[in-house]
């Protein structure tokens, strides 16, 4: 992956406002540079979550699963899990795929819908992805989207999830970034200076942020736990793995290529992880 990082790295260009940012970070790196930085990068919105928006991606997520299930998947699909439901936006657009039943689970259930608004068949859980309330080989499918990098350890979310699927089901997940990435700690909202983490004491963005622990939304594994865990291939096949790399925040990696060094290519550059496995 080197190649493709020294070739956007060569592409990338400082736009004004990054060339006042790389002469702060030129400077002492403590809570008054990172405010100024802050001053000078565009605010970033995040994801959308009106009705509209958490409707289209639901129906593009699903689309994906459900092209991969259809390619993989050795047993018909009835019952779905999905892990880290939150707002459980996909009960609504599983039955477009034949599914009978839903299953959400999540270990914090704010925002669950009511349950009237899902079918008969579908139910929600509050519990942890490493303690998963089911039985074995209780499920067709599972899925998941932008959890994993949230997991405490996914090592035991994988086990789990292969425990409850059947053989011959199918797991489909796209998450990050992993937390060495640009944009790693999720803290864009706060201050979008890719590769903060590396640039920055953790006690200067904790201030930032306002917590005691700048990174306890997110589980600090690195790329390369990921790629051990998946290709494992402990009781099931992988089908597939994708790594994602868009490029964001090469500006910084140029200025301070020292990164690249101490913390690798792959692991500064992959941005998402798509994979695909199969239980045997």
């Amino acid at each position: 992956m080197a190649p493709l990082v020294e070739q956007l790295l060569e592409q990338s260009r400082l736009q004004a406002h990054q060339e006042r940012v790389i002469e702060v970070l030129r400077g002492r790196r403590d809570f008054g540079a990172l405010s100024r930085i802050a001053s000078l990068l565009p605010k970033r919105s995040g994801l959308s979550y009106t009705p509209d928006a958490m409707d289209m991606r639901s129906r593009q997520r699903l689309a994906k699963a459900y092209r991969a299930t259809e390619r993989h998947a050795r047993i018909e699909t009835k019952t779905v899990l999905d892990v880290g439901c939150a707002r459980a936006e996909n009960a609504h657009h599983l039955a477009d795929y034949g599914v009978t039943q839903y299953i959400g689970l999540d270990i914090d259930d704010t925002h669950f819908p009511a349950a009237e608004s899902l079918n008969a068949d579908s139910r929600l859980l509050k519990a942890s992805a490493e303690s998963i309330p089911l039985d074995d080989n209780s499920v067709d499918l599972a899925i998941s989207f932008n959890v994993f990098e949230h997991i405490p350890n996914p090592s035991n979310a994988l086990s789990e999830i292969v425990r409850v699927l059947r053989p011959g089901g199918v797991f489909f997940t796209v998450f990050g970034p992993t937390f060495n990435a640009a944009s790693g700690p999720h803290l864009t909202r706060i201050v979008d200076l890719p590769f903060m983490h590396h640039l920055f004491p953790e006690g200067v963005v904790a201030q930032m942020a306002g917590r005691e622990d700048a990174y306890y939304t997110v589980n600090r594994r690195p790329l390369g736990f990921y790629r051990e865990t998946f290709f494992s291939e402990q009781d099931f096949t992988l089908a597939r793995y994708r790594e994602q790399v868009d490029g964001r925040g090469f500006w910084v990696l140029k200025s301070f290529p020292h990164l690249l060094e101490e913390i690798g290519h792959d692991e500064l550059a992959v941005n998402a992880i798509t994979v695909v496995l199969v239980k045997k």
